[in-house]
């Protein structure tokens, strides 16, 4: 993953790893995700998050709740949509001010955030079909979106083309190229991946009764041009339609490419399945072309029925690591899956059980290293947290407390959507409370022990 092995992110409606993993069995049958878990074209990293304007003046961290919106007389609040970090001390996070897109990039750790304004963005842009970014260095990113007109009246879906637009970056979003194709039927795009000069977008239709179709789209030459390799049959008839494509599902697919050709897409479900032929995994090994599904065993306390949500995997040097969320009979458990030879063969590691309705944050520096934070719902109680940490990919999980500001911005209303983690000390986490533009940044310099609000 050119060059750091940390948990991919993943855009759109699985972003940022994307991507919170609820454990509520009701709610996991009317979404596939609460944090990923989403509404159908709900992003899982849409953010309102407050982050330093001025650039003149550095950020102070204040382990306090973070106050509410600005005054109107005060600089406009951002809305954010996405957080890119890509080192330590360098990322982006791009988002709007009164319809307006734009993007802020550090390279300081978050002291200072600097403001370039994005023009070919088309806006408005409702905040559920946000465009995605993503960023290869710190000087080369790609931003897409898929831009729809109304239907005509009498015209089908698939009548109707919209409009895929790839903007382009190599001088660190001061400057971007725009590349423009019609596309159908698709209406949103969900995720991009870059593997040096090789890049992947990955969109998705309007979902119906649990139904959507996925497309593929790569690129052989940094995003200048694009090309559909891959689309789902749909449950509606698709003229575009490929072999061995994704299935047709409206469920979260991350996605994660190992080299130009070697590609993984994690595959959840919402529906209490009671057979074991399920595939959790889909593997390409044509760039996209074509993906096979491989069948991971599933815990024996499951066995008359479960769901599942997934998470992307993440590779180094031939090792690999995915985790699978399972629920069913009662019992919720989280289950490491590990691969020694590039994705051959995968073995389970014995279920990590959780006993309570939880709403858990992954993490992972490498295949190994990693980490669950969240909250469990306890009755008649505010949201208490939960962290466990793992130096063996999941084998065993070991919890720990969290001190500083967390449990304040939890008992605030807020929910963890996001967490990166860019080494085994330094990390990101982002909150959104629900039905609000606001969200609030965290950072960890501890490897997750403490956490502070850093202002704006």
């Amino acid at each position: 993953m050119d060059g750091h092995h940390r948990w991919p992110t993943v855009a759109g409606r699985w972003r940022a790893w994307p991507i919170g993993l609820a454990l509520t069995a009701s709610a996991l049958m009317l979404t596939p995700n609460v944090g990923t878990a989403r509404p159908a074209h709900s992003p899982a990293s849409v953010l309102g998050a407050r982050l330093k304007l001025d650039t003149t003046r550095p950020t102070s961290e204040d382990p306090g709740v973070p106050r509410s919106t600005p005054s109107a007389e005060s600089v406009p609040t951002p809305v954010f949509t996405q957080l890119d970090m890509i080192s330590t001390s360098t990322g982006f996070a791009f988002g709007h001010i009164k319809n307006r897109f734009f993007l802020w990039k550090t390279t300081d750790g978050g002291k200072h955030w600097h403001r370039y304004d994005v023009p070919q963005v088309p806006s408005p842009f409702g905040i559920d079909l946000s465009p995605i970014i993503s960023f290869q260095t710190a000087q080369r990113g790609w931003i897409a979106s898929i831009n729809e007109k109304p239907l005509p009246p009498g015209h089908s879906i698939y009548q109707y083309a919209g409009t895929l637009i790839v903007l382009r970056t190599t001088t660190g979003g001061q400057t971007w190229s725009a590349y423009r194709r019609k596309v159908t039927p698709m209406d949103q795009v969900e995720q991009i991946d870059f593997v040096g000069k090789d890049g992947w977008i990955r969109a998705v239709s309007a979902g119906a009764s649990n139904q959507a179709d996925t497309a593929i789209y790569h690129s052989g030459n940094r995003g200048k041009s694009w090309s559909l390799v891959s689309s789902a049959s749909g449950y509606i008839p698709n003229p575009q339609s490929t072999l061995d494509a994704l299935p047709t599902a409206d469920v979260p697919m991350p996605m994660t490419f190992t080299n130009s050709r070697d590609g993984w897409v994690g595959v959840g479900n919402v529906i209490m399945h009671t057979s074991q032929t399920i595939a959790t995994l889909y593997h390409t090994t044509t760039a996209g072309r074509q993906w096979l599904p491989l069948f991971l065993p599933i815990p024996k306390i499951l066995q008359k029925g479960y769901m599942t949500t997934e998470s992307p995997p993440v590779f180094s040097d031939g090792i690999g690591t995915v985790l699978v969320w399972y629920i069913g009979d009662g019992h919720r458990v989280v289950v490491a899956y590990h691969t020694m030879n590039s994705g051959k063969s995968w073995t389970a590691e014995p279920p990590w059980i959780l006993n309570a309705d939880a709403t858990l944050q992954p993490a992972f520096v490498g295949p190994n290293r990693g980490w669950l934070i969240g909250s469990v719902d306890v009755p008649n109680r505010l949201p208490t947290l939960y962290a466990a940490t793992t130096n063996n990919g999941g084998r065993s999980w070991s919890q720990y407390s969290i001190q500083g500001a967390l449990q304040a911005v939890l008992d605030g209303g807020y929910t963890l959507i996001s967490l990166d983690m860019m080494s085994s000390a330094q990390g990101w986490m982002l909150l959104d409370r629900l039905n609000t533009k606001g969200s609030v940044l965290l950072r960890t310099r501890d490897g997750g022990h403490t956490w502070h609000v850093q202002r704006w």
